[in-house]
């Protein structure tokens, strides 16, 4: 155990820049009522779109959002919806009054129009029925369980499509992973081919090519 100290140790040092700048008791979580793994992602996601600096906005807008939305159970997905328009509307300068009418002439995140579809399921105490006309924007939202519109899997005709892109087997976690995040997955996949040079930088006789970035 002593030795696996070490080693993670070490390498947190690699992931200092994505950890939470929470360092005590936060009793503000009973205002934005924000999932603890969705604080750091979130500080992260508006530090890349340069509103760092502007992170109490997004806390705050995060509750304003998930009152407009209905007060909604957020869990992953929904809490990300609620995060993804609390960063649009900050970037934005928008509120909730200029969101609704100015909001024919926006283009919401992909996540905030696939909630007011109904892909995700529907809110406890339905949707916000003139929020929902200006986001779809004449798109038909559903009115049943989204599953119902599925079509059925063929998961051997995946094992065998992952396979043929791996070179080698998969295991059915990857295989039920693609199956409901297949962007993600794909991006995982590509991310893990060249872990190896990360780890154990580069084998003999081969070559590697890289891009450096300024910091």
């Amino acid at each position: 155990m002593e030795s696996l100290s070490h080693y993670w140790s070490t390498v947190r040092t690699y992931y200092s820049d994505f950890e939470s700048d929470i360092k005590s008791p936060n009793t503000e979580i009973y205002q934005h009522e924000m999932p603890g793994g969705q604080y750091s992602n979130l500080s992260q996601q508006a530090k890349s779109l340069g509103l760092g600096e502007r992170f109490d906005e997004v806390k705050d807008m995060y509750r304003r959002v998930n009152f407009l939305f209905g007060d909604i159970v957020k869990v992953t997905p929904s809490s990300k919806v609620v995060g993804d328009m609390a960063l649009y509307m900050v970037q934005n300068d928008l509120d909730e009054q200029s969101v609704i009418t100015d909001g024919y002439k926006l283009d919401f995140p992909e996540s905030v129009v696939s909630f007011f579809k109904g892909e995700i399921g529907q809110p406890v105490n339905g949707f916000n029925k003139d929020l929902q006309a200006v986001i779809l924007k004449g798109q038909e939202a559903l009115t049943a369980r989204p599953g119902e519109y599925l079509e059925p899997v063929d998961f051997e005709k995946v094992r065998e499509l992952l396979e043929e892109e791996q070179q080698g087997p998969v295991t059915e976690q990857d295989i039920i992973s693609y199956v409901l995040y297949p962007k993600v997955y794909d991006n995982i996949f590509k991310l893990e081919i060249n872990t190896e040079t990360y780890r154990y930088l580069i084998r003999l006789h081969s070559s590697l090519e890289c891009v450096m970035v300024k910091q």
